[in-house]
């Protein structure tokens, strides 16, 4: 074999954005370092990107793992990602890369012509036909969700040959690998999934009595039970109307000092203002809002109660939302339904969440949030307990940095081919 100046690479290729989700990612890839592992992040950013999101760029290109690849208008991102993984494949014995929310086909194409010296993992956050089937069934408005419909089968379309291809495949709950492993059951997939919950970090989502007290008397939520709901809008399965009622139910005969905090990009306010606007909710009961992700533990810790609200349906049972984790490591009791990903199997067994049977039924979601109204110092802190136990990402870091490590590694290669949970 040839001499190469360096041995193995390790690259987190993140999506193409500073604004979302970024501490999410930061967070693998520090616990990673902290667990051996020198894996770098790198994203590529339009020239037009960076000016959009110049405070973050100048931000983040301060982090010495971080690596932002600019791209002029006059390149593409794919030819820009081309040339530098090219670079780095003559620079060193081997690259493993984790593609987060990144297409494969370009990596597929560079393992033409670098062979298994280049491996890559492509993560799956859902099942893409069956988010297609519940957008079909659950539009917010007739053909609303077309384009995003026909994406979803496309991607569908070329699923068995990414499966195929990857070198490994990380997915977010055990119900996913196994709905992929009986759809695919023809191909040789044994040994290629890794469960790997979004998780949650810890250190940057905490509980405070002090921080609450303090935002509670800022926001002027003093009194008030604050029901609270972070993420997006956009996608039906979200139920964000749902919610909207569930807080006017709550208000109307639980809570009359109920007071309702939607945290949602801007872009998604549209839609959310329509929603408040047909429950006929007055604008001194809620604050939509879209705040910094640094801020939204200070929300989290003033709020009573989160929502995740989401239908009996295979899509729901294939996925794990974010935004758990990040109400539980805030010691949030959380509303929810059955049949979450692996979250609402498994906090049944404790005393802080409340599972509904049925979203729609309002004798029920009257019955389950009665005994959360008063606010529990202990519990919230009993709750930010178990999810730095069971769910943070430090409880998943070591199989995620096993995984890559046995990939980089060609005596142990056929070893991955044996069943990882």
């Amino acid at each position: 074999m040839a001499k190469f100046r360096n041995g193995v690479r390790y690259v987190y290729f993140m999506r193409p954005s500073l604004r979302s989700h970024f501490k999410l990612y930061q967070v693998w890839v520090e616990s990673a370092r902290e667990h051996g592992l020198p894996i770098g992040m790198l994203t590529v950013l339009s020239l037009r990107t960076v000016f959009q999101q110049w405070r973050l760029f100048k931000e983040y290109r301060q982090i010495k793992y971080f690596k932002i690849l600019v791209a002029p208008e006059y390149f593409t991102g794919r030819f820009l990602t081309a040339i530098y993984f090219s670079w780095l494949l003559l620079r060193n014995e081997k690259v493993v890369v984790h593609l987060k929310k990144q297409e494969p086909a370009l990596f597929e194409k560079l393992q033409s012509i670098f062979g298994k010296r280049l491996r890559f993992v492509v993560e799956l956050e859902g099942d893409f036909r069956s988010e297609a089937e519940y957008l079909r069934s659950h539009p917010y408005k007739p053909g609303f969700y077309d384009d995003v419909i026909r994406r979803a089968e496309a991607q569908e379309a070329s699923m068995a040959e990414r499966l195929v291809r990857a070198d490994h495949v990380f997915v977010v709950a055990p119900a996913l690998r196994d709905l992929l492993l009986a759809r695919y059951s023809d191909l040789e997939l044994a040994g290629k999934f890794s469960v790997v919950p979004t998780g949650v970090d810890c250190k940057l989502r905490y509980y405070s009595n002090d921080v609450r007290i303090d935002m509670r008397e800022r926001l002027g939520w003093k009194g008030k039970f604050v029901l609270i709901y972070i993420g997006n809008a956009y996608y039906s399965w979200q139920n964000v109307y749902r919610t909207i009622e569930v807080f006017k139910l709550i208000k109307d005969k639980l809570s009359p000092n109920a007071h309702l905090a939607l945290l949602i990009r801007v872009a998604d306010h549209g839609i959310v203002s329509e929603f408040l606007e047909q429950q006929k909710i007055p604008n001194a009961d809620y604050r939509l809002k879209e705040v910094a992700p640094e801020d939204i533990t200070l929300y989290l810790n003033a709020a009573d109660l989160g929502v995740l609200l989401r239908h009996e349906h295979p899509m729901n049972k294939a996925s794990a939302p974010g935004k758990f984790g990040e109400y539980v490591a805030c010691g949030l009791p959380v509303l929810m339904t059955r049949g979450i990903g692996t979250f609402s199997s498994r906090i049944q067994e404790e005393v802080f969440g409340t599972i509904l049977d049925d979203m729609d039924d309002d004798r029920e979601v009257l019955t389950k949030v009665r005994p959360l109204l008063s606010h529990d110092s202990e519990r919230r802190m009993r709750i930010r307990s178990w999810a730095e136990s069971e769910i943070s990402t430090n409880v998943y870091i070591r199989s995620y940095v096993d995984v890559l490590r046995r990939l980089s590694n060609a005596a142990e290669i056929d070893s991955m081919h044996k069943p990882h949970n």
